[in-house]
């Protein structure tokens, strides 16, 4: 593992390492590198997060179409990171969209991870 880049409020950390792909230190000490984190979302700007709990297909659905409120491609205290089951460099961002590398893979369905809220960020970012 290479950069500790920030941990969660259940003790999570997230780490980059050098060929692109996460690992996720879980608070009982298991791994975890299924998924590249992007960023982190507000969660009070995005109504796919409601009092209910997380609308996970509304989630999707934006993912899917590159517009998500409250998204930011950086990792912020307070915010909750969003890792997706890609492939490092699959997705870039353009005019502030998450888009799909190849054009015939949008729409394409993105399992992802919610984590829980970030408590720290170790890594200065751009």
């Amino acid at each position: 593992m290479e950069n500790k880049i920030f941990e969660t409020s259940r003790g999570s950390q997230y780490f980059r390492n050098a060929d692109g792909t996460w690992t996720r230190i879980k608070s009982d000490g298991t791994l975890e590198s299924r998924y590249v984190y992007l960023g982190s979302i507000d969660e009070g700007r995005n109504p796919a997060f409601t009092e209910a709990g997380l609308d996970k297909i509304g989630l999707m659905k934006q993912i899917e179409s590159g517009i998500i409120p409250g998204f930011v491609p950086k990792f912020e205290p307070g915010k909750v990171p969003l890792g997706l089951r890609i492939k490092p460099g699959e997705v870039l961002f353009r005019d502030g969209k998450l888009v799909p590398r190849n054009p015939s893979d949008e729409g394409s369905h993105y399992p992802f991870h919610r984590g829980d809220k970030i408590t720290k960020v170790y890594e200065r970012q751009s």
